[in-house]
């Protein structure tokens, strides 16, 4: 079972600024769905949330960014969790509790279904991008089984975006538009191809690059990261992959917002992509400097953007925030471990009364201040004390026994049968003379 989380702004009331979605007409907004490597873990799960809003420009707590008011934004940023309750594994989960229905949510006509489709954009780090290739799989068989053509399946899927982060996944045969972000420093990710393309940026004393490859709308953008296994690290304003990634996510959700004002369907094309891209990425600005020509150009229609006071009281309340995270998951730990002694005293005491007498129950509690009766209940004999007692008397009713004698047998005269057995063998030898 998959579990919808949506980013909102943190408050006293939800410290964690996300809410859970149960149903799909909520989502009426193009969202960013973020796919974490470890989505059973809840702080996993919305902090790649928080970190693709951060991709898009939105204000986190991380960095002020373009500054963007995330209640007023006509984008949603999502993610789940998911945990097994059935047969039915994550991606099958992914495919027809949250993508399919979307595409779907409209009605089966295949436009409808384009339109949809290009709502669609997916930020996933780790193997979050595996997990997307199969449900898209799962996607396609559906599609295809119940009418539609291998074309029409293949556009449909086609209209989603995903930003995969983090993955040495060969993601060229996938439907979806995707682009590709690696570190060639990161060891966890190292393969013989990395390699070689770690080789080609030292050679051309470059920091990063970007290559279309396969035959369908794929972009590869190795670059000389930090080298931690992490999104954090993705995203820092040090690493020359940051202009790539925003720059990126920015343009896929500008283009699903255009697509809302349109009855035709705007594609992502992967020519398209090279201009943000040598803007954003490939030029020899530094990051910080790249960062601030996006932000100050970036729109989402007519979304408004946090003022510096606007901006102070947000980190404020942030602060206020994660002091309150803290307190709850303190409460809630110690809460639990109340809970858990209780039981075990609870286990105990039903125990005592399962083998015990009544005596010495009460004469239990009464010691452990637990019981407080109105006559002197440890005055009496326990269990323990009537045992020894019994065990006593029993010993002593109990007569000894005599070693009984056994009566001598007589010896045997072993001569008697020696000459016996001489005088036979004489006369047995008298015969045969």
């Amino acid at each position: 079972m998959i579990k919808i989380y949506k980013k909102i702004n943190k408050s006293a009331n939800n410290p964690y600024g996300c809410i859970q979605i149960t149903n799909l007409n909520d989502l009426k907004n193009p969202f960013y769905l973020c796919i974490s490597g470890y989505d059973n873990y809840n702080k996993a799960v919305f902090g790649l949330i928080r970190e693709g809003a951060h991709a898009a420009r939105v204000y986190t707590t991380q960095e002020v960014a373009a500054g963007f008011a995330i209640e007023k934004m006509p984008i949603d940023f999502i993610g789940y969790t998911y945990e097994q309750d059935s047969d039915n594994s994550n991606e099958y989960e992914l495919a027809h509790c949250l993508l399919l229905p979307f595409i779907k949510l409209h009605g089966s006509n295949y436009q409808a279904m384009l339109k949809q489709a290009r709502k669609i954009n997916l930020f996933t780090y780790d193997t979050g991008a595996e997990k997307y290739a199969n449900a898209e799989k799962e996607i396609y068989n559906t599609l295809v089984n119940e009418g539609y053509s291998e074309s029409e399946a293949a556009t449909v899927l086609s209209q989603i975006c995903i930003l995969a982060l983090g993955t040495n996944l060969d993601l060229t045969n996938l439907y979806a538009t995707n682009f590709t972000f690696v570190d060639l420093n990161d060891k966890e990710l190292e393969t013989k191809e990395l390699i070689d393309y770690k080789r080609v940026l030292i050679n051309k004393h470059s920091p990063s690059m970007y290559v279309p490859i396969g035959e369908r709308n794929s972009i590869f953008f190795p670059f000389l990261g930090a080298g931690n296994h992490s999104v954090k690290d993705y995203l820092d304003m040090k690493s020359p992959s940051k202009p790539a990634i925003c720059s990126m996510t920015v343009f896929c959700l500008q283009n699903s917002l255009a697509n809302l004002k349109t009855s035709a369907l705007l594609s992502v094309d992967r020519e398209d992509v090279y201009a943000p891209l040598y803007t954003y990425a490939a030029n020899l600005r530094s990051v910080h400097d790249t960062m601030c020509i996006l932000d100050n150009e970036v729109k989402y229609d007519n979304s408004p953007k946090y003022t510096i006071d606007e901006v102070q009281l947000r980190i404020e309340l942030d602060s206020i925030c994660r002091t309150l995270q803290k307190q709850q998951t303190s409460l809630y730990n110690k809460e639990k471990s109340t809970q858990d002694l209780t039981n075990k005293v609870n286990n105990i005491i039903n125990s005592i009364r399962k083998y015990c007498s009544n005596t010495t129950y009460y004469q239990i509690l009464t010691d452990c201040h637990m019981w407080y009766p109105a006559d002197d209940v440890l005055s009496k004999e326990s269990d323990k004390e009537i045992r020894e007692k019994y065990e006593a008397l029993n010993k002593e009713e109990k007569p000894k026994k005599k070693a009984s004698k056994k009566k001598a047998e007589p010896k045997k005269d072993n001569k008697k049968k020696e000459v016996k057995k001489n005088t036979k063998k004489k006369e047995t030898k008298n015969k045969k003379k």
